[in-house]
């Protein structure tokens, strides 16, 4: 009799366990999907805290402050609107999506450097291979024709609301790149 009595109180207290970890999950659940909602309120815009256009002018450099957006792992990019005028940058940029990431990748001649006031947050030097590739096209993400690809040569983790100096020294290759006039770009990474 006495354990009749409690097959009761243990299944009430399995199910009351039950329900604290479900209650756990649909609040972690709720906590990814809310960050995610506000991160993404407007957009892609919310995840850009750089984007400057350059060009032959920068040939001896390039140097540009700006306030992080977002918490977390950036990437470094240079994205071309499409098409691209110069046959030889289209085909660079073609070859660097196709392989980014693989030890095949072109890379960029440019050494560039990340400080949060005079102090170096992340740097690359010499020639930096592409590591990652993004595209747009004219319906957004995902749809229509292409409209712009930019391709990531380096990374950098970034506090909200810090200040910081990206500092960019292209080397003799980077030429050609900069006829075209990309745009540089710190985005945070997507999640």
């Amino acid at each position: 009799m006495r354990l009749a009595s409690e097959r009761p109180a243990v299944r009430r207290l399995e199910f009351a366990t039950q329900v604290i970890w479900m209650s756990k999950i649909g609040f972690a659940v709720l906590i990814v999907t809310g960050t995610f909602v506000v991160g993404c309120r407007n957009g892609r815009p919310d995840w850009i805290s750089l984007r400057t256009p350059l060009g032959p002018a920068n040939q001896t450099g390039f140097s540009a402050s700006f306030t992080a957006k977002n918490d977390g792992p950036h990437d470094i990019s240079l994205e071309f609107s499409w098409p691209i005028e110069d046959p030889q940058v289209a085909a660079f940029v073609d070859r660097a999506a196709a392989t980014a990431g693989s030890s095949s990748a072109p890379e960029l001649d440019v050494s560039w450097q990340l400080q949060n006031d005079s102090r170096e947050v992340a740097r690359g030097d010499g020639k930096q291979r592409v590591t990652g590739y993004a595209e747009t096209s004219l319906n957004g993400l995902g749809g229509g024709p292409l409209k712009s690809r930019a391709l990531v040569f380096g990374t950098c983790s970034l506090r909200a609301g810090s200040r910081y100096t990206l500092r960019l020294s292209p080397g003799t290759g980077f030429d050609a790149v900069l006829r075209v006039s990309p745009t540089i770009q710190v985005e945070r990474r997507p999640l």
